[in-house]
This record gives C-alpha cells, sequence and structure tokens, in this order.
C-alpha cells in the first residue's frame, strides 16, 4: 500500500475515532450533569443513611450487571465490525438475535434472583435496611442487558448516536421519576429505606425507556441493511462472543466483586472501631453520594475514548493495517493523558470548594479530605480503561483479567489493614483505591510493550501532561486563595477552572503535544482550525499547511 494512501486512510480512521469520542464525550457530560441534578435533591430528601441504602443495593446491581453483561457491548462492537466490513447481512442479523436471546435470559435470571432473594444480598453486604432498595432497581438488570446488546450493535457499525441518545433518556427518567417518586414516598412519612428504594426506582425505568428507544432504531437500521450480501455459512456467533466478553466480563468482575467486597469490609471494619450500623451507612453514603460521583467525573471524557477506539482498532487490526492502528493507540492515550492528569490534580486541589458548591456545606467538608486522597486515582483510572480497550481491540481479552486481579488483592490489603484502624478508617477506602489503579495500569502496560508490536510515546502520554497540569493549576490556585474571603466560593470555582482551561489549552499547543494533523481532525469549523493551526505554526516556527476543508 502507498504512503499516501496509509496517511489517507488514518487521517479518515482518526477523525472518525475523534468524532465518536466527541459524540460521546458530550453525552456523557450532560448524562453526568443530569447525575449531579438527580443527586443533589436526593441527598436532601435522603440524608447520609438513605443514600447509604441507596448506594448499597446500586452496588448489589452493578456486581450482578458486570458479572451477566459486562463485555457485551465490546464483543458484539468487535464482531459486528468485523461482519460489517466483510459486508455479511445474515452474519450480523445472527449476531444481533443470537446476542439478544442469550444476554437477555441472562439479565432476566439476575433480575429474578434479586426480586426473590433481595434480603440475603442485603444483608451479605451488612445492612439489611437495603433490600427495599434491592427490589426496586431489579428490573434495570434485564433492560440493560438488553440495551447493552444493541448499543454494542450500533458501535460495531461505527454510529455512536444511538449509545449517546439512550444514555440520555436513560439518565433523564432516573432523573425524573426517581425524584417524583421520592418525594412522594417522602410525603407519605414512609421511612428511610422505602424512600430509598422509590427513588431508586428511577434506575429502573430509565433503563426502560433506554430499551424502547434502542429497539426501535435496531429495527429502523436493519431495514437499511439489505444491500449487504447474504451470508450463507454455519458459522455460530456464542462461541466466537463468549470467547471476547468472557474475558472482558472476568477482569470487569474482579473490579466488581471488589467493590462488593471493599462495601462489606467498609461496613463492617467501621463498625469493629465504634461506629453502629446507621453510623457506618451514613459513612458510606456521605462517602458514595458526594466523593465517588465527582471522582468519575472524568470517566465522562475517557469512557467515549475506549467506547470508540475497540471497533475502530479490530476493524484496523483485521484489515492488517498495522500503523493505522498504531496510530490510534497512541492518540487514544495521549487524549486519555490529556484530560486525565488536569482533572486529577484539579479535582484534588479544589475538593472543597467543589463539593461545598453542589452538596451541604456540613456533609462537604467531611467528604473533601476523602476526594482530595482519592484524587490520584483519577490518573490511573482513565489510564486503565483506554489500555484495556487497546489490550481488547488487539485479541489480549485474558491479560486484564491478571493486571484486574493483583490490584484486587493489592486493595483487599490496604482496606483490610487501613479502614480498621481508629486513626485512619475511611481514609483507607480512598488509598487502598490509588493503589488498586495504578497497579492495574502498571500492569496493563507492562502487557502492551510485551506484545509483539508496540510504540507508544511516553513522553506524550505522561510526562508533558503532568508538567503542563502543574503549570495550568498554579495561577488559579493562587488567585482562589487570594480571593478567600472576598468572594464566594462557587464564583472563585467557576473563575479558577476558565482560567485553568485557558492557560491549559496555550500551553498543549506551545508544548507540541498537538500537531497540525491532529488539529485538523477535530469537530471543529475550518476558520477556527486555521486559528488553532496558525497559533501551533507561530510557536513552532514551522511552515503552515492548509488544513482540509470541513
Amino acid at each position: 500500500m502507498k504512503t499516501h494512501d496509509i496517511t489517507t486512510k488514518t487521517k479518515k480512521a482518526g477523525g472518525t475515532l475523534i468524532f465518536g469520542v466527541f459524540l460521546l464525550t458530550v453525552s456523557n457530560l450532560i448524562v453526568k450533569i443530569i447525575g449531579m441534578l438527580f443527586k443533589v435533591p436526593i441527598s436532601y430528601i435522603l440524608k447520609d443513611e438513605g443514600m447509604g441504602y441507596f448506594n448499597i443495593a446500586y452496588t448489589i446491581y452493578i456486581w450482578l450487571y458486570i458479572l451477566s453483561t459486562a463485555g457485551v457491548p465490546v464483543g458484539v462492537s468487535i464482531l459486528v465490525s468485523k461482519a460489517n466490513a466483510q459486508g455479511r447481512a445474515e452474519y450480523l442479523k445472527k449476531i444481533l438475535h443470537s446476542s439478544l436471546l442469550f444476554f437477555g435470559a441472562i439479565g432476566f435470571i439476575g433480575s429474578f434472583l434479586l426480586i426473590a432473594f433481595p434480603g440475603i444480598f442485603a444483608k451479605i453486604v451488612g445492612s439489611s435496611n437495603a433490600s427495599y432498595c434491592v427490589i426496586a432497581i431489579a428490573p434495570a438488570l434485564f433492560f440493560v442487558a438488553i440495551s447493552s446488546v444493541l448499543r454494542g450493535y450500533f458501535q460495531g457499525h461505527g454510529s455512536m448516536l444511538p449509545t449517546a441518545i439512550s444514555q440520555l433518556l436513560e439518565a433523564i427518567g432516573k432523573l425524573t421519576v426517581g425524584i417524583l417518586l421520592a418525594t412522594y414516598a417522602a410525603k407519605k412519612g414512609l421511612g428511610l429505606p422505602l424512600v430509598s428504594a422509590y427513588a431508586i426506582l428511577g434506575v429502573s425505568i430509565g433503563s426502560l425507556l433506554s430499551v424502547i428507544y434502542l429497539t426501535f432504531s435496531t429495527v429502523s437500521h436493519r431495514n437499511k441493511q439489505k444491500s449487504l450480501k447474504e451470508d450463507k455459512s454455519n458459522v455460530g456467533v456464542l462461541k466466537p462472543l463468549l470467547s471476547i466478553t468472557l474475558p472482558i466480563t472476568l477482569s470487569s468482575c474482579v473490579m466488581s466483586i471488589t467493590s462488593l467486597i471493599d462495601l462489606t469490609m467498609i461496613m463492617r471494619r467501621l463498625q469493629s472501631i465504634g461506629y453502629n450500623e446507621a453510623q457506618a451507612a451514613a459513612l458510606y453514603g456521605n462517602y458514595t453520594t458526594l466523593v465517588i460521583p465527582v471522582f468519575n467525573l472524568p470517566s465522562i471524557l475517557i469512557y467515549p475514548i475506549a467506547c470508540a477506539i475497540v471497533p475502530a482498532l479490530s476493524k484496523a487490526n483485521f484489515k492488517k493495517e498495522t500503523e493505522n492502528a498504531l496510530k490510534m493507540e497512541n492518540l487514544s492515550l495521549k487524549i486519555t493523558a490529556l484530560l486525565a492528569f488536569p482533572s486529577a490534580l484539579g479535582i484534588g486541589v479544589f475538593s472543597y470548594p467543589i463539593l461545598s458548591s453542589i452538596f451541604e456545606d456540613v456533609s462537604a467538608q467531611i467528604a473533601a479530605p476523602y476526594l482530595a486522597v482519592l484524587s490520584p486515582a483519577i490518573i490511573g483510572m482513565c489510564l486503565l480503561a483506554t489500555t484495556n480497550a487497546i489490550l481488547q481491540a488487539r485479541g489480549l481479552q485474558t491479560k486484564p483479567i491478571f493486571s484486574m486481579l493483583i490490584a484486587a488483592f493489592a486493595k483487599i490489603a490496604v482496606d483490610f489493614i487501613l479502614i480498621g484502624r481508629e486513626e485512619v478508617g475511611m481514609f483507607g477506602a480512598a488509598i487502598g483505591t490509588v493503589f488498586f489503579y495504578f497497579v492495574a495500569t502498571i500492569v496493563n502496560f507492562r502487557f502492551i510493550y510485551k506484545s509483539e508490536r508496540t510504540n507508544l510515546n511516553l513522553k506524550d502520554f505522561l510526562v508533558t501532561p503532568l508538567l503542563i497540569s502543574v503549570l495550568a493549576i498554579t495561577l488559579p490556585y493562587l488567585l482562589y486563595q487570594l480571593g478567600k474571603g472576598y468572594f464566594s466560593t462557587t464564583l472563585l470555582l467557576v473563575i479558577s477552572i476558565f482560567v485553568t482551561i485557558i492557560i491549559y489549552s496555550i500551553l498543549m499547543i506551545i508544548s507540541g503535544i498537538i500537531n497540525t494533523e491532529e488539529i485538523e481532525q477535530l469537530p471543529l469549523k475550518a476558520k477556527y482550525i486555521n486559528a488553532l493551526q496558525a497559533f501551533l505554526v507561530k510557536f513552532k516556527g514551522k511552515k503552515h499547511k492548509n488544513p482540509s476543508k470541513y
């Protein structure tokens, strides 16, 4: 293949990847905003204790969801992207139907178990009052199993819009229904366990809305596939699908089981140092309602990268486009690092103003130190998601299992030792999480470097992002400290974030970490791309090349 053809394909693939990432990023950002809009009033209604019951049931649900369907979107998207590249219409149909039947059945069994034995699940984690919440969230397990298959189907076709819209519908349903039902239950004078169950029922309703939309979208999309040639082979679907999904599910299960063990350990270890069940649930509720959502905010930006890169890389690897695949891997890691480092530093430095601007000040004061300690784990979490996606797309789905297992043992050991010490307590959970993500990420990079081909630029996704993040946050932090006592915390926070973004954007271009080719792939109008390229050329002293027209 000629160099020109390779370059053209690389640019096209890179542009498609960036657009998919951009679309899902916007969707995830809106979803997280909706999630915050839900968390704030719900936390006022349920208080820390009620949120404890809510989050305990949600953790159990997530564990079963991951156990049953965690690898489904990735597995389906890989098979669909390969079949779509070959134009095999009937095999696409087999993939869709077999996946829906198999994973739909698993989701149904999971929902039945939660409804039939809620008390058992709640007692395992040491909070029998969470059983009502377990029942209320049970139907979501079946709905999400179906949604996972349909999202993977569209992602395999390179279409991220259905996933984005379905996520929005799911979040809107959770917000509106959850708040309305919780408010109704509170006015009726029901106890906190029941009010929490009414609130979490919104998750099930939102999942149902998502399934309805995706079903109609899939029917419409299938009607447009008539032009593809029929597949006459008798090749089965479940065997290749399970060969992809099982390793991914197992690696995800390690994290999920670790979270479940973490929940159980937190509840029991806190009680071992003098907390009663309600106090332990309240502290856990504070940690999971305030700290964890803010900690997970950067995943809004990182999940789309992992989501978009798997089918794109799988297709490139299938067609033996090695150079194209390597460039996409580097680009994905670079974008991940450029988002992860400033996010971790900013959330750590501004932990209290962030929390106090959203939640009650009393709860924010309790949670802020935990968030500051936890913030370095954001870097590991983000890089772990992208390196997992790279390994999965390379056909090395089993490798993340070992990464997660090693990291899980490290976290459990740290949690057990530290949470049970009175002077550490809940800080032990945050420290254990930092250990988990960094250990898993380091092992993942080890696997990538040991594989047959790699061309990773450590400077681009480790050294430079760290340096420019520190430089970008310094001035805003000083401005915040000088303004304390004169302006409101929220106003100072907004100004600090705005200034940080401006400084960081300029430093990215000056440092040379963003090049002209990558600027051309950004989802912006030509005049903005021209301006960015002109700015880059000015500081790098290189001859300007006209961007492609948009």
